[in-house]
């Protein structure tokens, strides 16, 4: 079922508890107030009717009598009506009070099947001239007579038709905010969410361009619309990367493999000589370990991109640091080489896999060789800031630029564009290295600018 459905199905439930609610408060209320009435009508005791020649007659409500020759008492300032059936049959008014307009329309057979036993029974019923209903009380005397007691229910129909009349405006109002509520959420959210699905569609169907139109972002729907498009663009840049990373590596394994087929044809020439043979085939053993290099380098991406975890250990940083401070004085012997802390200072110890924290060290001390004149000092430490060690290595070489350093630690990406794929290896060595601090839970930054070297800081917990 569709939301707008439900909201729908909502809506006329809702209307149903609200009649269902409207119905039990006016009948109870009118239960109420005739129970009301009926104390009344309890309370009230035959009358005794007088003879008095004094009596000022009243006037009695046209079709009712008053008897032979006596006529019923004056009403009282009150909407009391009293009469009796005779032993004829014939109802004979006793009291009529001066508020009442009306009178009960009663008959003789409405007696039939009363019980005879003085017990009172109740009923409603219209007035004569149609105009009120009443109230009556209907006992049977100890004289063979049946006498009627009986109020009128003006006041409380008026009562009830003001509750019903009040209860439906606040019925009405309620259903009209409901209903300008719910075309509000249907214009604002259904709509917007309709629009949303076609453009996903449109996207699955082929249309990769497509985006959606709403994305306000004061609304749930629009910040998700802008959510989407945010995720299509990361998508689509992703895809980007990916294509380029696919071209790239191409690219990469094409020049040794270009390399490795040449040399294989050409050894198969029968007319080389055993030394020229011998080139070729040191030059064939070199393109396949660079090869091989690359293909280990893209696997071991694959593998940190796909969250495999690294083995966890206890790793002391200082032997770290000190060694790969050995291998760049062996191989750069004039190299200034600076090293913090000294190797009997206190251990610093991290949780991770020391082999590749050595590769992100040995990787990091390699580029700065590689990219710097061999006399600028080469500056490697570790220390401790709070709960973590923070692990550099700096150098005082020219630095990159802006440009430059954004890029630095994107796949196949070198410093300087001039470089040689054979001078300058394939541009994964810096984005090894981060992924593998950051399969560590840490990170690395690097800090440069033109003419102030490069700063390698690794962050570890």
């Amino acid at each position: 079922m569709s939301l707008r459905a439900r909201l729908l199905v909502a809506y006329l439930a809702v209307v149903v508890v609200l009649g269902t609610a409207m119905f039990v408060v006016v009948h109870g209320q009118r239960e109420h107030l005739v129970g009301q009435i009926d104390k009344q009508l309890n309370a009230i005791r035959p009358f005794v009717r007088p003879v008095s020649p004094s009596d000022v007659p009243i006037v009695v409500p046209e079709g009712q009598t008053t008897g032979t020759g006596v006529p019923p008492l004056q009403g009282p300032i009150s909407d009391v009506y009293v009469a009796e059936f005779d032993a004829d049959g014939t109802l004979v008014v006793v009291l009529s009070g001066l508020l009442l307009d009306d009178a009960p329309d009663v008959d003789v057979a409405d007696v039939d099947d009363l019980p005879t036993d003085g017990q009172r029974v109740l009923s409603t019923v219209d007035g004569i001239a149609g105009e009120s209903r009443f109230r009556v009380a209907i006992q049977a005397t100890p004289e063979g007579t049946w006498s009627v007691v009986a109020l009128p229910l003006d006041e409380v129909d008026d009562a009830v038709q003001r509750l019903i009349v009040a209860l439906a405006i606040g019925v009405a109002l309620v259903l009209l905010v409901m209903a300008l509520t719910m075309w509000w959420v249907f214009r604002l959210g259904l709509r917007p969410m309709a629009h949303i699905t076609d453009a996903a569609d449109e996207i699955a169907a082929g249309r990769r361009e497509r985006r959606v139109e709403y994305d306000d972002p004061r609304t749930e729907v629009g910040r998700l619309g802008r959510a989407l498009n945010g995720m299509l663009d990361q998508r689509d840049r992703n895809e980007d990367k990916l294509r380029q990373f696919v071209a790239d590596a191409s690219h990469e394994l094409r020049t040794p493999l270009t390399s490795i087929r040449g040399g294989l044809d050409l050894v198969l020439d029968e007319g080389m000589s055993p030394a020229q043979r011998d080139d070729v085939l040191r030059r064939v053993r070199s393109e396949s370990r660079r090869m091989h290099d690359l293909v280990e380098d893209l696997l071991l991406l694959a593998s940190l991109d796909s969250g495999r975890p690294l083995r966890a250990e206890p790793v002391d940083l200082v032997p770290v640091v000190h060694d790969a401070a050995d291998d760049a004085r062996a191989l750069q012997p004039g190299r200034p080489v600076v090293v913090e802390p000294a190797a009997d200072a206190g251990p610093l110890v991290v949780t991770g896999d020391e082999m590749r924290l050595r590769q992100v060290v040995a990787g990091l001390v390699h580029n700065a060789l590689a990219h710097t004149p061999t006399d600028a000092a080469l500056r490697i430490s570790a220390r401790r800031d709070g709960d973590a060690v923070v692990l550099a290595v700096a150098d005082d070489g020219p630095g990159l630029s802006p440009e430059h350093a954004a890029t630095v630690f994107d796949r196949f990406t070198r410093g300087d564009a001039s470089r040689s794929r054979h001078a300058g290896g394939a541009g994964l060595g810096l984005a090894i290295a981060r992924s593998i601090v950051e399969a560590h839970g840490g990170t690395l930054e690097l800090i440069t600018a033109p003419g102030a070297g490069c700063t390698f800081a690794i962050r570890l917990r």
